[in-house]
């Protein structure tokens, strides 16, 4: 079975289509965008995420769709304004990954697990398929870091 990266751009509020949700530290409106791009220029702001799925660029990094296609999961990304309430409670501070458990959303990964991944897309898929193997009915999912 091939991965599937479903990637979110617009559209408040986006049900995801599957159990394991990035979020972004940035908005994804175009003044969103524009704002994320001046304060990283500047050196006020960052998203590891962004780094890692998108670099400078403005679409997907060749090397993270690769990465994702190359798995048995599919993985969706949400801008911090599409993602719901329940999702921001759980991830906390941004960047996060978060999946879906029997008690809601549970935060996988945060910004000090980036900090580890750098921005190697297959080290922070790897990272989230070792909590993924974690995952029992009982506890959703160990996201302790």
């Amino acid at each position: 079975m091939q991965g599937k990266l479903v990637a979110w751009h617009g559209g408040r509020n986006t049900v995801p289509t599957s159990m394991v949700v990035g979020i972004y530290n940035a908005s994804g409106t175009v003044w969103g965008e524009m704002t994320y791009v001046f304060r990283k220029l500047v050196g006020r702001g960052s998203c590891a995420l962004c780094d890692i799925t998108h670099g400078w660029s403005p679409v997907m990094r060749p090397d993270f769709k690769q990465a994702c296609e190359a798995r048995a999961w599919s993985f969706d990304l949400l801008h911090i304004d599409e993602a719901t309430a329940e999702q921001l409670a759980a991830a906390g501070p941004l960047p996060a990954v978060i999946c879906d458990s029997t008690d809601g959303w549970v935060r996988m990964l945060g910004p000090a697990d980036f900090e580890a991944i750098g921005r190697n897309p297959n080290a922070l898929l790897d990272a989230i398929e070792s909590k993924l193997a974690l995952r029992t009915p009982e506890n959703g999912i160990d996201a302790s870091p």
